[in-house]
């Protein structure tokens, strides 16, 4: 007779723990603040890196060539039209007004329990709040003077604040909205919102374009940073 195979048997399946602690508490005190240290440090020394570079060069006084020349084409673009939106964004892409806008919306986030998210949020723009100024009083750079200075702008020029901000707090609201929702509609508004602003820096004659470059490299260097040490904790 022919012997039947018998099936094998399964083991139990247990639910597996949750990678992070789910309460508030165990959050705070368990969330992933070594790599968001390590990516604080991180994007301070590739700001500091943009800056002794462009002092090597020689660009630090007077700006490079291509720099001056872009900033005199930039001016060949400004009209009273052109004035009501660059000299309104930049207000809204400061850190000065980025604070009430954020506080809100991780008062909603905890609100519906999207605590992760929320202290995502958070840590991003106190990281840019500290990231600014820090490296503004690091390497001191006046600003330019080949045209008048116009609109919002405060404390030394390098590097671009504007740039930090909506490279990483923007960009990283647009994507937590994205991942929430699968909309790809914030990250275009954002992206647009991005250009404009960074544009307005070289319109309003307050940057050097070497600043907001080195804005940039900041404001993703932390963006990536900030995505990784979450990532787990969203997940």
């Amino acid at each position: 007779m022919k012997r039947r195979d018998r099936a094998p048997r399964l083991a139990p399946v247990h639910p597996r723990p949750p990678l992070y602690p789910v309460s508030t508490g165990e959050l705070l005190h368990r969330g992933p603040w070594l790599l968001v240290l390590l990516g604080l440090l991180l994007a301070y020394g590739a700001g500091l890196g943009v800056g002794l570079a462009v002092r090597a060069a020689g660009w630090w006084q007077t700006g490079a060539p291509w720099e001056r020349a872009l900033l005199a084409l930039a001016q060949r673009t400004v009209s009273p039209t052109a004035d009501i939106v660059f000299l309104t964004l930049p207000w809204i892409g400061t850190n000065y007004t980025l604070w009430p806008i954020v506080i809100v919306a991780v008062l909603w986030l905890w609100y519906r329990r999207l605590r992760p998210e929320a202290l995502h949020l958070f840590v991003v723009q106190v990281g840019s709040s500290i990231l600014n100024p820090a490296l503004k009083f690091t390497l001191v750079r006046e600003r330019p003077h080949l045209f008048e200075l116009r609109g919002q702008f405060a404390l030394p020029s390098f590097p671009s604040g504007h740039a930090i901000a909506v490279t990483s707090v923007v960009m990283t609201a647009a994507w937590l909205i994205h991942r929430r929702t699968a909309a790809t509609w914030p990250l275009w508004v954002a992206g647009s919102f991005w250009l404009l602003v960074l544009y307005s820096r070289l319109y309003l004659s307050v940057h050097w374009p070497t600043d907001i470059v080195a804005g940039l490299v900041v404001g993703v260097v932390w963006l990536l940073a900030t995505m990784l040490a979450f990532r787990r904790v969203e997940s």
